[in-house]
């Protein structure tokens, strides 16, 4: 719980070093400026498919407003609680902090396409993990695979399929096999593997 704690410090200090020097001002702009952008949100034509988070793919696929904001409280709830087992499980930094990374474009109904260069350094953490303790089957792949989809991601027309969303997901399904699999691997007591192959 100790980087709860201490993001949860360093935010407040934050907070109140910003009144000090800007008044209250800025975050009372804030409140509005967040009650503006949630009832864009109820409109038809706002660009759901262009959201990283559960809320922007259920609709996308088709799920009306109070179906898909209801799952992602789910996921917001099963995130919270993922980030926590991993913190607690893993001696990996690299994979510790990529799954707070991956995370963070999900937790929260708003979160453009714009964020996805922190999944990018996820990845990028992803495989100085995989440098350092071997490739699994197919983890290349999949992380180069992740690394080109921004090319087809959609423009001004919304696509049938969830691409942004699902281009999340499976980022975060990457880190937490890779935490399985470092899991698996304390429990047989394996060595650390010398493999290599990106692939």
């Amino acid at each position: 719980w100790t980087p709860f704690f201490v993001a949860g410090i360093t935010g407040t200090l934050l907070a109140g070093l910003s009144v000090l020097l800007f008044g209250v001002e800025p975050w009372l702009a804030f409140v509005d400026a967040a009650a503006l952008q949630g009832s864009k949100m109820n409109v038809d034509a706002f660009p759901f498919h262009k959201l990283t988070t559960p809320f922007g793919a259920a609709v996308t696929a088709g799920l009306v407003g109070p179906i898909a904001i209801t799952l992602q409280i789910i996921v917001f709830f099963a995130l919270a609680a993922l980030v926590a087992i991993v913190w607690r499980s893993s001696n990996c930094a690299y994979v510790r902090a990529s799954i707070v990374m991956i995370a963070s474009l999900m937790v929260t109904p708003y979160v453009f396409y714009y964020e996805l260069p922190i999944a990018v350094v996820a990845l990028f953490l992803l495989c100085k993990a995989a440098h350092r303790d071997g490739f699994l089957p197919y983890e290349g792949l999949a992380v180069a695979a992740l690394w080109l989809t921004p090319i087809f991601m959609p423009g001004e027309h919304p696509p049938a399929f969830p691409m942004v969303g699902s281009t999340v997901i499976a980022a975060l399904a990457l880190v937490v096999r890779r935490q399985v699999a470092l899991g698996l691997g304390r429990a047989q007591g394996a060595p650390r593997s010398s493999a290599r192959s990106f692939i």
